[in-house]
């Protein structure tokens, strides 16, 4: 008898925006938020096990242009303020663990704003079998989730390490 073999795992190699702007022009949606509870469900994205997360939209951003150059950004998500959401955390992918570093999703992740808001950049994507609707996910494990500036919106920069 011989046991069956592991999903394959993808490797990614994600991009990485030089600013928050950058990311915003580039997601279907930018939302604030509050993550309210992990959500009961799981999705297999890229072979990985990955967390959904409940969140509570409080506010649509208007996404900025892209830079010149850049192309045409993902079509807009139909996202609104008020609506309950499941987003997908997107695994970073060949580690074997989802989010070695902590899912930043999570509530203790220590990213929400002092109103426990966070700012969430999405994608939409299928799943692994052709018909699976993955559904929102972040635009990618490491820039998908911000804190807010002062005034809620984006920052001007990534928060240093």
């Amino acid at each position: 008898m011989t046991s069956p073999e592991p999903p394959a795992v993808a490797c990614v190699d994600w991009v990485r925006f030089g600013t928050p702007e950058e990311a915003a022009a580039d997601a279907g949606a930018v939302l604030r938020g509050t993550v309210v509870a992990r959500d009961d469900d799981t999705v297999l994205m890229y072979g990985v096990e990955s967390q959904r997360w409940l969140v509570d939209v409080v506010q649509v951003l208007e996404r900025p242009d892209p830079p010149p150059g850049r192309g045409e950004p993902q079509p807009e998500l139909d996202v609104t303020a008020g609506e309950r959401i499941a987003v997908v955390s997107t695994p970073e992918t060949c580690s074997g663990d989802a989010h070695p570093g902590g899912d930043p999703l999570d509530p203790a992740s220590g990213l929400a704003d002092e109103d426990g808001t966070v700012l969430v950049l999405l994608s939409a994507a299928s799943g692994e079998e052709p018909g699976d609707d993955v559904g929102f996910h972040l635009i990618t494990p490491y820039q998908g989730v911000l804190t807010p500036a002062d005034d809620g919106t984006l920052p001007a920069e990534w928060p240093s390490p």
